[in-house]
C-alpha cells in the first residue's frame, strides 16, 4: 500500500494462464478508485514487470539473455552496448552488486508517485494498488525484493483454457499464448497440459486464502460475479461493483471466444483422445482443485 514515507503503490499481481479470465477480472478490478492501473482493454501494459526488468538488467544477477522476455525496443537499444549482442552489456562488477535494489525501488516510487495523478490510471487519484496481468517471475523477484504485494491467482479448467486458446487464435489469424508455428493441436495439447501441471501444483500448495495470496475461480466470476466481487474487495479492503462490469460487458465481446460464458466447453467440443490424454497428465491435480469429472 501507499505509505505516507514512500508513497509506493502495493502491486497487485493477476497470475497464471492467459485466456483464464483475466480481462474479466481485471475489469472487475477497475471498479475501484482504489486499484490503479491503465483504463485499457485489455489492461496489458506492465509498468511493473517493464521495471524489474530494467532494474535487473543493471546489475550481474538479472543479466538478459538472448531469449528473454524483455521489451525488445528498449533492451536491443545502442546505448545498452554492443547493438548486435544487447544480452552481453554488464555494468562493472563493483558498480553493479545490489544495485538494482535500490534501483527497482528508486524507479517504482518515483513511478507510484506520478501514475496516480493521471486520470487514465487512476481516475480520483486514490490508488494504493498498482494492478497488473504478471508473470510469476516478477512474484518472484519482489520477494526477493522483501516488497510487499498481493496476489490473485486465476483458476480455470486448462480443458477450457486449451479451446480458448485455439479459438482466439483461429479468430485472430495468430500465433499467441505459446502455440509454436508448425506443431499440430494434439502437439500443442501435449505440451500444454505438461506445463500446466505445475502451475496446478502451485496452486494446491494455497488451497486457502492467506493475508497476500487468493485463489479467483474462473467458473465462479461468470455464475456469481457479485459474490466474487465481495469476496475479492473483502481480501484487498476496497469496494468492488460487479454490476458496472455486467452492465458493460457487450464492449468486451470480442475478446471472447464463446457465446456463453457460463458452462464447461470441453466435454463437447475437446476429442475424446485429448480428454483421456489430459486425464493421464493433469488427473489427480484436477480432481484435488474439484475440476475432475
Amino acid at each position: 500500500m501507499r505509505s505516507e514515507a514512500g508513497s509506493t503503490l502495493e502491486p497487485l499481481l493477476v497470475l497464471m494462464s492467459g485466456r483464464s479470465g483475466s480481462t474479466l477480472l481485471m475489469q472487475l478490478l477497475a471498479t475501484s478508485d482504489e486499484i490503479g492501473f491503465r483504463r485499457e482493454p485489455p489492461f496489458e501494459v506492465r509498468h511493473l514487470s517493464y521495471l524489474l526488468r530494467w532494474a535487473q538488467s543493471i546489475g550481474a544477477e538479472g543479466a538478459m539473455t538472448a531469449d528473454s522476455d524483455r521489451p525488445r525496443e528498449f533492451f536491443d537499444a545502442p546505448t545498452l552496448g554492443n547493438r548486435s549482442e544487447p544480452s552481453t552489456f554488464r555494468w562493472p562488477g563493483a558498480v553493479a552488486e545490489g544495485l538494482w535494489r535500490p534501483a527497482f525501488e528508486s524507479a517504482w516510487r518515483a513511478f507510484s508517485e506520478r501514475a496516480v495523478r493521471g486520470p487514465d490510471y487512476a481516475p480520483c487519484g486514490a490508488a494504493r494498488f498498482h494492478a497488473e496481468k504478471a508473470s510469476l517471475w516478477s512474484a518472484e523477484s519482489l520477494s526477493e525484493l522483501e516488497v510487499p504485494h498481493r496476489r490473485l491467482y486465476l483458476l480455470r479448467d486448462p480443458r477450457d483454457v486449451l479451446l480458448s486458446i485455439w479459438s482466439f487464435n483461429q479468430k485472430r489469424g495468430s500465433l499467441d499464448f505459446g502455440v509454436r508455428e508448425g506443431e499440430t493441436m494434439v502437439e500443442h495439447a501435449e505440451r500444454f497440459f505438461v506445463e500446466m501441471r505445475d502451475r496446478l501444483r502451485l496452486l494446491l500448495e494455497l488451497q486457502t486464502t492467506s493475508d497476500t495470496s487468493c485463489i479467483v475461480r474462473f467458473d465462479e466470476m461468470v455464475e456469481d460475479l457479485p459474490e466474487v466481487a465481495h469476496q475479492l474487495g473483502e481480501f484487498l479492503g476496497v469496494r468492488l461493483d460487479a454490476g458496472r462490469v455486467l452492465a458493460d460487458s457487450s464492449r468486451f465481446a470480442g475478446h471472447r471466444t464463446s457465446s456463453s460464458r457460463t458452462g464447461s466447453r470441453w466435454r463437447s467440443e475437446l476429442s475424446q483422445e485429448l480428454q483421456a490424454r489430459c486425464e493421464q497428465i493433469l488427473g489427480s491435480e484436477l480432481e484435488a482443485l474439484g475440476l475432475g469429472g
